[in-house]
């Protein structure tokens, strides 16, 4: 198992999570995090936020193959959805 890492782009998401889902899912479910942390935020920004990317991780889970490093374990724990 590898320890799962801060992801920084959509890119980078969609690398990792292809094997669970298929890209038009994993484009809408990062899409609706954006826009519900940056109402005004245009669909095609390329970077994540940590905050979105944690609150991927909440909703969808860690990628097979992968565990939560202590720090994400950490502050996964912290946010609110």
């Amino acid at each position: 198992m590898k320890i799962l890492k801060h992801i920084k782009t959509k890119k980078e998401l969609y690398s990792l999570y292809l094997s669970q889902y298929s890209e038009k899912n994993i484009r809408t479910y990062i899409n609706d995090i954006i826009q519900e942390y940056r109402p005004k935020s245009p669909f095609r920004c390329k970077n994540i936020s940590y905050q979105e990317f944690l609150a991927f991780v909440k909703l969808y889970g860690v990628p097979i193959g992968y565990i939560l490093s202590d720090e994400l374990k950490r502050d996964i724990g912290e946010i609110k959805i």
